[in-house]
């Protein structure tokens, strides 16, 4: 009777450690597709952001070319108005001159 009630108690244990390790192992499996979901996500999130980057980096580089082509093409004016500039300043000074030698006579 003891040896009956000894091995329905181990019976007992061992289905209990089984649904237990059956648990554990659900569990687990659980936690093991959410961090493959999330690696996921992770992976599709990095792949996005290198895309943006890579688009960023070629809209840089294309406002480059831009701002250089935007400089080449203002370096006429820029030199236009820097000769005009010497224009009006040699003007002004021969008018002075003018206006002194007038004064003097």
């Amino acid at each position: 009777d003891l040896a009956k009630t000894r091995h329905e108690s181990h019976l007992t244990q061992i289905q209990e450690l089984k649904a237990d390790s059956q648990e554990q192992a659900a569990n687990h499996e659980k936690e093991m597709a959410y961090a493959r979901s999330t690696m996921e996500g992770l992976k599709r999130d990095t792949e996005k952001a290198s895309k943006e980057l890579r688009m960023e980096r070629e809209r840089c580089s294309n406002l480059k070319v831009d701002v250089a082509a935007a400089h080449a093409a203002f370096e006429p004016y820029k030199r236009r108005a820097e000769t005009n500039e010497l224009e009006r300043k040699k003007a002004e000074a021969s008018r002075e001159r003018d206006l002194r030698a007038l004064r003097t006579e």
